[in-house]
């Protein structure tokens, strides 16, 4: 598993999906579980290594769902006082923790309030992207051409991946209104 983990920051670099992700994701759940009992709600495997057969960036995003956002600041001292290091606010209502040295990234924790439109969108893209294969292919190939493009620009990667990501999110809150909230939990969906 080790091999298939870690990014250094400020690089760009995807792999064939790799099933040692799971594992990777189980293991740091369970742990963050103990770490912050009481602050945390749920925790989801998101991004694209929660996705069975995508290409990803060999770091593990987990997203965080705190009872309340005012929570933060008590939650990255805990994380913090255990090895991660804070990256700070990342967009409104979402605060970045890392996991690893800046050689090597192996987590990244979205910390975010439980039920928050944050919340509810990464898991969208994450769920619609399993349920759809052909979307999760176009979305490979973009990453696959958008990492040539990029190598060492995270944010020329990560701006060619918005408008796909955007138009997923269009296409995913459709399929919600016309089906149903039949949003699978890390549980069932491994």
């Amino acid at each position: 598993m080790e091999a298939h983990l870690g990014l250094q920051r400020g690089t760009v670099r995807i792999l064939a999906y790799q099933r040692e992700w799971v594992a990777a994701y189980q293991s740091e759940r369970a742990h963050l579980v103990s770490l912050l009992s009481g602050l945390v709600k749920e925790i989801e495997h998101v991004g694209s290594t929660a996705v069975p057969g995508l290409s990803s960036k060999p770091v593990i995003d987990m997203l965080i769902g705190l009872h309340s956002i005012g929570l933060v600041e008590e939650t990255v001292a805990m994380l913090v006082n255990a090895g991660y290091d804070d990256r700070g606010r990342q967009a409104t209502g979402r605060h970045l923790v890392v996991k690893g040295t800046e050689e090597r990234r192996t987590h990244y924790l979205h910390l975010v309030a439980y039920g928050s439109i944050e919340w509810r969108e990464l898991l969208l893209f994450r769920d619609y992207l399993r349920g759809n294969v052909e979307r999760a292919h176009a979305y490979d190939d973009l990453k696959w051409v958008l990492v040539e493009k990029y190598p060492t620009d995270r944010d020329g990667y990560a701006a060619g991946k918005k408008a796909f990501i955007v138009e997923t999110l269009v296409l995913a809150r459709r399929a919600w209104k016309d089906h149903g909230d039949e949003r699978q939990t890390d549980d069932r969906a491994g």
